[in-house]
């Protein structure tokens, strides 16, 4: 009896941590060392203002994909259910 309570004990602690490994594997963090320069964007000659600044991270430029989709009239759109990115032609 003894054996059997420790069995189910032991499935039960097994299964919580599987569960909470699954629900939190969607979602990971890492810190990382970005190098800011006051990096400028111009579109088509125009400088470009965003409330995010452009940084340099593993030798790659990132800058604020919605700043410069805009400016060059695209509709953004995020899909949260997805995590997927859409850029679209304005179309007015």
């Amino acid at each position: 009896m003894k054996n059997s309570k420790n069995i189910i004990v032991g499935i039960i602690i097994f299964l919580l941590g599987f569960v909470a490994s699954t629900v939190t594997a969607k979602i990971t963090y890492k810190q990382i060392l970005v190098e800011y320069r006051d990096i400028k964007i111009n579109v088509n000659g125009k400088r470009i203002n965003s409330e995010l600044e452009p940084f340099i991270y593993s030798d790659r430029t990132f800058v604020p994909l919605r700043t410069v989709a805009e400016s060059l009239n695209k509709e953004v759109l995020w899909n949260d259910a997805t995590n997927t990115i859409d850029i679209n032609d304005n179309i007015t």
